[in-house]
């Protein structure tokens, strides 16, 4: 039996693991050490899980049918059984009775029942006393409080750059991802490790890590959605590899004539020339080629480095480490760093609300925009560094609900891009891109829409402008990458198109011709998505062309509830999509006059917003507002009457 000075370690399968996150918070709270593998599984799956059981003073064992079905639940318990680590069953079904393998491992030990949160409590002395004959507390100490303590407890200095690292290898080779896959789970694995443990014609495949179950599109994994993101990550970190790894003892300048190996010191990103130091001197000097982003190899290192670690005394105000001393060990930027997500930094902006409370905008804005200008007098990183950075934290503000502060910040980075950095293509695509998203998600929040509102049409004006901009320079750029973003930009220009033409269009721009152009750029966006098998960009594609159609109308509810069924799919029902596919599909009842029915979708979109954007977002609130509508309120006192 175990020593007492382990952790306790939770047990289930997937279905169970909203009850056992519950579990595991009650656990910390009484200052035991929990293993669950959402927070601790790394490396190799099958290791981890043996150090797990090896190192566990008792585990509890949620059983099921499920979990006695399940090849990964068997492993453990089987291992844990041999290893002679006492195991605490918790059940979720009182008709359950373990048979097989598992009744042996279980034997007569005495049960707790945790169905519900009433049951869990009512449950939970019994519990603790149990797991106490085994395991003696430990004092769990948490650097910062925060949405995922697990992420912030490793943003500190190198520990963030070898996680970074290691989030781009695959946990069953445990080699860099190769032609990654992601599962509906959104874990990602090789295409041919994926292949070894689902040959083709297996019809579901379970998460090696999670143990949720994926459908495999036609029993063939390779046809399941590819991670483009992480595809580019990769790239992008083989570049960087390939500039700061000594790069100048491996090329010689490509513009020196004669037989002479002059060392290179540096590359031109437009030519793709490598350059000694004459060259390079001659390069900036020449004026057709002085605007060219000419990356000096120890330069390019050094901002590589700065922009990913920053330490303390530059990237974090005096005031925030006096406020709070854990700031000393996790920099702003490093937790940045950590918790950024391009689609949706749900971690980061959770980190924010628990650190501010109810001004967690106003501080995080503020926040970030003081460290933003201390980069930039400082001179810490190099100006494209600084523009990268400013491009994330804009994106962040918008999806934060701070849009005014995007709108400033994306202004003044696509000055620097155009003025100072040789307007780089892909750059001004990005930047374009995010400048037309930020403008088109302050057109959403309007709660009416007004024939020929000269305000919206303006704002709209702007979001098309950028999108088309973004799209012809997108277009020049080759890979799948750029194409997948070309096809997000073009279901954002469909969707501020179809405003526009609600808004009644202008003598610039009519509805019918606006009506061509957005249904043009919604069939070339479904092409691209079905061709990269990405399905949730398919199905906010599909949802964006039933917007197309007239309000209320069969067809509209059919593509609606086709995106809605492949979003699901790829995202479960807790995303921003889902939050925007609840919003159409309640105003489509409510075009038909079933305000009832209406009513049931803005429901569950109030309950998306919530947990994806948190309480006090603008989104969730315009939610709020919402059900303080005559017939809405009316249908909700109803409905709490008739309970």
């Amino acid at each position: 039996m175990a020593g007492g000075s382990g952790h306790v370690m939770i047990s289930y399968q997937w279905d169970a693991q909203k009850r056992m996150i519950k579990l595991r918070d009650k656990l910390k709270q009484e200052g035991y050490d929990v293993w669950m593998d959402i927070e601790k599984m790394e490396g190799s799956i099958l290791e981890s899980m043996g150090k797990a059981v090896e190192n566990a003073d008792v585990i509890l064992a949620c059983i099921s049918q499920k979990y006695q079905d399940s090849k990964s639940c068997k492993t453990e318990a089987e291992y844990a059984y041999t290893k002679n680590v006492p195991i605490i069953p918790l059940k979720i079904d009182d008709d359950f009775k373990p048979s097989s393998w598992l009744g042996p491992v279980i034997g007569a030990s005495l049960y707790y029942r945790v169905d519900n949160d009433k049951m869990l409590n009512d449950s939970w002395p019994g519990i603790l006393r149990a797991i106490q004959r085994f395991c003696k507390k430990t004092v769990v100490e948490e650097t910062v409080k925060a949405a995922n303590a697990e992420q912030l407890s490793a943003a500190t200095g190198k520990s963030v750059k070898r996680r970074a690292r290691k989030a781009l290898d695959c946990s069953i080779c445990l080699e860099r991802f190769r032609n990654p896959k992601t599962l509906t789970c959104l874990h990602s694995f090789c295409k041919e490790c994926l292949l070894g443990l689902a040959p083709y014609g297996t019809a579901v495949i379970s998460c090696p890590l999670c143990r949720q179950e994926s459908n495999v599109p036609e029993g063939d994994v390779t046809k399941l959605k590819s991670n483009f993101h992480l595809q580019e990550l990769i790239e992008e970190e083989a570049l960087q590899e390939q500039l700061t790894a000594n790069e100048s003892n491996k090329f010689t300048c490509t513009c020196c004539e004669g037989d002479e190996q002059t060392k290179a010191v540096g590359k031109c990103q437009e030519c793709n020339h490598y350059l000694c130091s004459m060259s390079m001197e001659a390069h900036r000097k020449f004026p057709a080629l002085r605007k060219h982003n000419i990356l000096p190899f120890e330069e390019e290192k050094k901002a590589s480095e700065s922009s990913s670690s920053s330490s303390p005394s530059t990237s974090t105000s005096s005031s925030v480490a006096k406020e709070n001393p854990a700031e000393l060990l996790t920099t702003v930027w490093e937790i940045f760093d950590a918790l950024y997500n391009e689609d949706h930094s749900g971690t980061l902006i959770k980190y924010w609300m628990q650190r501010q409370g109810g001004n967690w905008q106003t501080a995080m804005v503020n926040q970030y925009v003081t460290c933003l200008n201390e980069l930039e007098d400082d001179g810490v990183i190099s100006e494209h560094a600084l523009a990268k950075r400013q491009q994330q934290v804009a994106r962040v503000f918008m999806q934060a609900g701070q849009y005014d502060a995007a709108v400033t910040l994306v202004k003044k980075t696509i000055e620097l891009e155009t003025k100072e950095l040789g307007a780089r293509p892909e750059n001004l695509a990005d930047l374009y891109g995010l400048a037309s998203t930020i403008n088109l998600e302050i057109s959403k929040q309007a709660d009416f829409i007004a024939e020929h509102d000269e305000k919206e049409l303006a704002l709209l004006r702007e979001v098309i402008r950028n999108a088309r901009k973004c799209i012809k320079l997108r277009k020049g750029l080759s890979g799948d990458a750029h194409k997948y973003k070309l096809g997000k930009t073009l279901v954002g220009l469909t969707f501020a198109l179809s405003a526009w033409i609600e808004h009644g269009g202008d003598n610039v721009v009519s509805v019918a011709e606006a009506e061509v152009e957005a249904k043009r750029h919604i069939e070339n966006a479904i092409e691209i998505f079905k061709e990269l098998d990405t399905k949730g960009n398919l199905a906010d594609a599909i949802m964006t062309k039933g917007i197309l159609y007239d309000r209320g109308s069969e067809e509209q509810e059919n593509l609606y509830m086709e995106a809605y069924k492949l979003c699901v799919e790829a995202y479960g029902e807790c995303s921003v999509l889902t939050s925007r596919l609840n919003t159409n599909i309640g105003i489509m009842y409510e075009d038909r006059g079933d305000y009832h029915e209406a009513y049931k979708w803005f429901v569950k979109w109030g309950a998306t917003c919530e947990k994806v954007f948190g309480y006090h977002h603008e989104k969730t609130e315009k939610t709020r507002r919402l059900f303080e509508e005559p017939k809405y309120a009316a249908i909700k006192k109803e409905q709490e009457k008739a309970k």
